[in-house]
């Protein structure tokens, strides 16, 4: 009865293999989810199929089971391949970190079986080590979801369109061929009666495997931090550098507005001469002319916030100063739901990518629309709708920088703050319009204090 266990034990690992792929990958699906599942179910059968088949003809030794692991893997990556939107490097890594994991878990459960019940070394052949297995996974597996959606998959959703993940998934696959090629031959060749020369290979392999691959995703998760830190910081210098613009443009105002009411007598009197003369024409043209120099001292006000106010000011005088239009809609109240630098390395970066492709922009007209706004108490949406022309340079969902290889800096950090905040984020672009919508939700269960944001337009 050695065979049917075999089998089932096969169609554990496979089961739990795509467990875990829907965990990491869920959101990236090409088709609906309908197609998805029968398209999984096929995956399974293809696979746990092709080992029923080929077993016989090929017998169950460590040969065959190599071969059929790599053959039952190529066909899982390939299926991931065409079903999600996922960069294949990021999907070989995934699925051959998942297979390691597994295969650790095997040995520790083959490990009791013969432990418990003295029998030889067959693994989940027989209904002893079945059941041994089954009993394992079900103790062990909930370790792999915890790790896989604590640790794995926030590291790679903000690294993954780094160049690294180009070379990263040979770890978990070298982790692979050495446990098939050299590990797991002489471990099944032990005797029985050596436990403890049995005891010695979990203790080494499981968890050496585990924390060199707690480590790689540690280092990746504190490369990203980093990476957001930086935009954090030109953030903070840009608003450094707005107060001290917005304080220079205070000042002016003050000395203008002191100058105007010295002169105002002086004013008051050329208007009467114009009143005594009749030339009401000249009188207005005197009065637009006053009113010209008083708005050139006004501060633009924007919201009621100061940096969100100062970063909006800056990006729109450089646009509009090199000839786009500009269309400003905010309703935002004075104290923010986020922490205003992660608001404003969010917002900096969208209006920094608008404007720059504005002014790479070659033909037609060149705008730019901004609103910003709550919804409900406590989320904040940014809509930020810009022209452009030329081609998007997009590979598997992610935009590409136009200055280095790999995602841009900014979209990256943008993408990374939304997800602090359970957040979304997403791109359209079509006809020379390109549309950035990011929704933060810092207090999921809606128990932020009400706030009274004002409305202010510009056009």
């Amino acid at each position: 009865m050695e065979f049917p266990f075999s089998v089932l034990s096969v169609g554990l690992e496979l089961l739990t293999i795509i467990f875990c792929i829907l965990l990491f990958f869920r959101g990236r699906l090409r088709v609906n989810g309908v197609r998805s599942f029968f398209i999984l179910v096929l995956l399974f059968f293809v696979t746990t199929g092709s080992y029923f088949l080929l077993r016989p003809l090929f017998g169950g030794g460590d040969s065959f089971k190599t071969l059929y692991s790599i053959y039952s893997l190529a066909v899982i990556i390939l299926f991931l391949s065409w079903l999600f939107r996922e960069s294949i490097f990021v999907t070989i890594f995934i699925v051959f970190a998942a297979r390691n994991y597994l295969d650790g878990t095997n040995m520790i459960s083959d490990l009791v079986s013969v432990i418990w019940h003295s029998a030889s070394f067959s693994g989940s052949q027989t209904a002893t080590g079945f059941l041994c297995r089954l009993t394992v996974y079900i103790l062990l597996v909930p370790v792999l979801y915890h790790f896989f959606k604590v640790c794995i998959r926030p590291a790679i959703a903000s690294t993954k369109s780094m160049n690294i993940w180009n070379y990263l998934w040979i770890i978990p696959v070298s982790f692979f061929f050495l446990y098939r090629l050299g590990f797991n031959p002489y471990y099944t060749a032990i005797e029985t009666g050596n436990k403890n020369s049995m005891l010695l290979f979990p203790l080494i392999w499981y968890p050496g495997m585990f924390f060199c691959q707690l480590c790689i995703f540690r280092l990746l998760s504190e490369t990203s931090q980093n990476i957001v830190l930086r935009e954090k910081l030109h953030t903070a210098e840009l608003l450094t550098e707005m107060e001290k613009k917005q304080y220079s443009l205070l000042q002016d105002n003050i000395e203008g507005t002191r100058k105007a009411r010295h002169d105002l007598r002086h004013h008051l009197l050329a208007m009467r001469g114009y009143a005594e003369r009749r030339d009401y024409e000249g009188c207005l043209r005197y009065i637009e002319e006053f009113l010209k120099q008083t708005d050139s001292y006004a501060l633009k006000q924007y919201c009621d916030n100061h940096a969100v106010n100062s970063i909006i000011s800056y990006y729109e005088n450089t646009a509009v100063s090199s000839g786009v239009a500009v269309s400003i809609e905010i309703r935002l109240p004075s104290l923010l739901t986020v922490p205003e630098v992660d608001f404003c390395t969010i917002l900096g970066n969208l209006l920094s990518n608008a404007v720059e492709a504005c002014l790479r922009q070659t033909e037609g007209e060149r705008f730019i629309r901004m609103k910003l706004g709550m919804a409900g108490r406590s989320m904040v949406t940014l809509s930020v709708v810009n022209s452009y022309s030329g081609d998007i340079r997009e590979e598997n969902g992610i935009f590409l920088s136009s200055h280095h290889a790999g995602e841009g800096i900014g979209t990256m950090s943008v993408r990374h703050i939304a997800d602090q905040y359970h957040g979304i984020t997403r791109f359209r672009y079509e006809d020379g319009v390109f549309e950035t919508s990011v929704l933060l939700n810092p207090e999921p269960s809606g128990a932020a204090a009400d706030r009274e944001p004002a409305i202010i337009s510009h056009q």
